[in-house]
């Protein structure tokens, strides 16, 4: 597509406000820019979206049509946008977590439910082990994490207190 995402986005925030001047005050562009881009993007996909007078807008039902499909290639293209501000920041990957069965089905869900907020990208594997494993998988990096409930003395591992 030529036009590109300025004017996808003008169309849709035309569609949605039902007004060219609050759109253009929106998208922070003059009317008659506003107005370009919809022609524009009017004679690329050959149809016109708009049925406009000096005091109306309203969409056709060719505009209908497009508002999902155009919607669609907008949302894509942010996610893309983020998929690659993960990929510079190195926020994806995979964390395995050595855990207790018990902590697994209780607290753990919660844990990762969070998590996954903030990095959606993370993949998460749990390993299902008992107290005495948890320290061999994080020894042996078969595991990244171990949560459990026995804390020995080990100068290659850090052993921290989450709760009692």
């Amino acid at each position: 597509m030529k036009q590109g995402l300025r004017h996808i986005r003008a169309f849709l925030t035309v569609a949605e406000l039902k007004n060219f001047a609050r759109a253009a005050n929106r998208l922070c562009i003059s009317p008659s820019t506003l107005t370009l881009q919809i022609q524009q993007l009017e004679d690329e996909l050959h149809l016109k979206l708009f049925d406009r007078t000096r005091h109306s807008v309203k969409i056709t039902p060719e505009g209908q049509q497009m508002i999902i499909p155009l919607k669609t290639v907008l949302l894509e293209y942010e996610h893309a946008l983020e998929l690659s501000q993960n990929i510079s920041e190195h926020v994806l990957g995979t964390i395995n977590i050595a855990v207790l069965p018990t902590i697994a089905s209780s607290l753990l869900p919660h844990w990762i439910q969070e998590f996954k907020k903030e990095f959606p990208l993370v993949k998460i594997v749990v390993h299902d082990l008992n107290a005495n494993e948890i320290h061999g998988a994080v020894k042996s990096a078969v595991a990244d994490i171990g949560i459990g409930t026995i804390e020995t003395v080990d100068p290659h591992l850090a052993f921290y207190r989450l709760f009692d």
